[in-house]
Formats: C-alpha cells, sequence, structure tokens
C-alpha cells in the first residue's frame, strides 16, 4: 500500500465511448489534472476499438471480432467462455466495434477476456507500467465468481487496461430492495415506478450524471495502478466499492464527494513524489 516508492505515474490515457452521449471525457481529464498535478500527462483519445480497427487489414478486424464473440456470457450460470461462435456472431461484433453509432446493452461479456483482447491491441511502447489505460465501453461485462457459481455484471475491470463499463455503472449495483418487490408485484412495465420510487438513489443507462461517476471510477484505477487496490472500505470515500445504488450515488454524487482523508493523504504523498523533478518524455 506504500505510494512511496515503486514506478511512478507518467501518463494515464483516457478512450472515449461515442456510443455513450453523456459521458464526456474532456471533463475527467481535467478532474485528473486538477487531481494528479503537472508531471502526470493525461491524454484524451478517440474510441479504443475503432481507432485501432481503422488501421488494420479486413482479417485482422476479424480475428479481432472472432475473439469479442468468444467472449460472450450466454449462461450466467456456466463458465464457459472458449467456443467456436457463430459466422453471424463475428459480423454482428464487427460491426458494433468498428460502427461508433452502434448501441448493444443486451449482451455480457466476460471482463478479463475483453481486457486481454484489448492488451494485444495496444502499442507495445504504450504497455509501460508508467501508464495507466483507462477503456469506457457500454458493453456489459461481468466476472465469473467461483464460489457462487455464476457470472456478475461489473461496473469495471482493473487490469491493464482498465475497463469501465458505462452500462454496468447504472446495472450492475443493486437497486434497493423495494424497487425489486414493486417489480415482482407490478410486472415488467417498470417506467413508473422508477419515477414513484428511487427517482434519486439510481443512475439510468446514459444517465447524465455519469461523467461525475466516472471521475470517481478513475480514481479507483489511479489507485489500483499505485497501490494493487482501488477500493476503500469507507462509504463515504469515492473508492468504496458500490453493492446497491444508492452507494454508488453517495460515494459519487453527494455535494463534495472526494477521496476519504487516507487516500487523500496517500494520493497527496503520490503526487509530491511525481513532482520532485523527473522528466516527462512521449513515447509510441
Amino acid at each position: 500500500m506504500n505510494v512511496g516508492g515503486g514506478i511512478p505515474l507518467e501518463r494515464v490515457y483516457l478512450y472515449s465511448e461515442p456510443r455513450c452521449q453523456s459521458l464526456h471525457v474532456e471533463e475527467i481529464a481535467r478532474y485528473l489534472r486538477d487531481n494528479l498535478g503537472e508531471r502526470v500527462e493525461v491524454i484524451e483519445r478517440e474510441d479504443f476499438w475503432a481507432t485501432t480497427l481503422r488501421h488494420m487489414q479486413r482479417g485482422e478486424i476479424e480475428a479481432v471480432g472472432l475473439k469479442w464473440a468468444q467472449s460472450r456470457v450466454l449462461d450466467p450460470a456456466s463458465h464457459v467462455v472458449s467456443r467456436q461462435p457463430l459466422p453471424q456472431e463475428v459480423i454482428y461484433e464487427v460491426k458494433r466495434l468498428t460502427d461508433t453509432g452502434s448501441r448493444a446493452w443486451g449482451i455480457l461479456y466476460d471482463a478479463w477476456e475483453v481486457v486481454k483482447i484489448a492488451l494485444d491491441l495496444l502499442p507495445i511502447a504504450e504497455r509501460s507500467l508508467r501508464n495507466l489505460h483507462v477503456l469506457f465501453t457500454n458493453q456489459l461485462i461481468a466476472t465469473w465468481e467461483a464460489l457462487e457459481g455464476r457470472y456478475h455484471a461489473m461496473v469495471a475491470a482493473f487490469a491493464l487496461p482498465c475497463v469501465i463499463s458505462t452500462t454496468g455503472i447504472a446495472v450492475a449495483p443493486a437497486r434497493d430492495r423495494g424497487w425489486y418487490a414493486l417489480k415482482y408485484l407490478l410486472g415488467r412495465g417498470l417506467e413508473e415506478v422508477g419515477l414513484a420510487f428511487d427517482e434519486i438513489n439510481r443512475l439510468e443507462v446514459d444517465d447524465e450524471k455519469l461523467t461525475e461517476v466516472c471521475k470517481g471510477l478513475v480514481l479507483q484505477c489511479v489507485f489500483y495502478h499505485l497501490t494493487g487496490n482501488p477500493f476503500c472500505d469507507d462509504h463515504s470515500c469515492r473508492l468504496y466499492n458500490a453493492h446497491w445504488q444508492r452507494e454508488m450515488v453517495y460515494a459519487q454524487l453527494r455535494p463534495g464527494a472526494c477521496l476519504c482523508k487516507r487516500h487523500r493523504q496517500m494520493l497527496q504523498q503520490a503526487v509530491a513524489r511525481w513532482s520532485t523533478g523527473r522528466t516527462v518524455v512521449e513515447t509510441g
């Protein structure tokens, strides 16, 4: 947990998700610059997938589409990732990856398989541990929980690179129990239930508050990079690992949302260390 040593952070790459209209990466970049100091270069980039595939040959693009199709979770209760997808599935994935106007929220993907696909596409010169890559995606990602014997939707996968699911922000943390009770009683026509029950303590897909929430999630990525632990037990800290929608809203959207004292001091310590005259040189 000591951030006083180790490899310093030099660059943070933020990759936009144009399919999510409420996500404003430039605001997140400004927030990071304010919190990480001038020695850490925050670099905004376009959508990772469309931009990367734009420079690839057709066969290479189809190979990436195949990997995405193989990473689909067809049965949340079955940990089977490696399979032979149908040709139509690969065609669908290629279209989705190359078309920044497409939206697909109903398919679940294995988070660690997605991370591996992205890592293979990162330029080798940018895979240094001095760099933090954060990819936003509107696709739902999930991790296999062996003890429960099923997949669970995730907000983020912390790795190289980190992947944040904008749809997962609305879907992965559970709503209040009362909402599920109303859902059971009233059936699937729930538009009025959301308005009547938990309008304040919930987030929707492509929510206008999404950018503010993502500021805290990117800080979690930063702390994963620094310490290996992106989370905090303090429910008022932006690093809190929210399992409920109301917890997410409180940690990320309450007035003055910030890091707890301990993590604020840890970040200040790291920033002070980075600001000791080191020169940042762009690579790649």
